[in-house]
């Protein structure tokens, strides 16, 4: 295979010779990257996500209260302040409301309701 994509008559070294300005950019890019993977890697060691949560230092696993009328929600402080008020978790499950106003004719008759 020889043309643009494998040149023979060429190596690497002959290459290296020829465009010697080479040198210190690969040197760079060798810098770079050697960095960026000593970054990534330290990086996937410090991960500790629980720190920045701050639950309510009372009640703030209602399955271990004895309240036959608790409401089973997490709590939290506002604004992360301990000293601050609790307020419960919202509810995971969100729902909207939607109209839309077209005609009849434009809609399947499987989606009438």
């Amino acid at each position: 295979m020889s043309g643009f994509l494998a040149p023979t008559s060429k190596n690497l070294f002959k290459f290296l010779s020829v465009d010697s300005e080479l040198f210190p950019l690969l040197g760079i890019y060798g810098v770079t990257f050697g960095v960026a993977g000593y970054m990534l890697g330290q990086k996937a060691h410090d991960i500790h996500p629980e720190k920045n949560v701050r639950m309510a230092a009372k009640d703030s696993h209602p399955w271990q209260s004895n309240d036959p009328n608790a409401t089973f929600k997490y709590k939290f402080h506002k604004f992360g302040d301990p000293n601050g008020q609790t307020l419960l978790a919202p509810g995971a499950m969100t729902e909207h409301t939607v109209q839309v106003h077209a005609s009849k004719d434009s809609i399947p008759k499987q989606l009438w309701a």
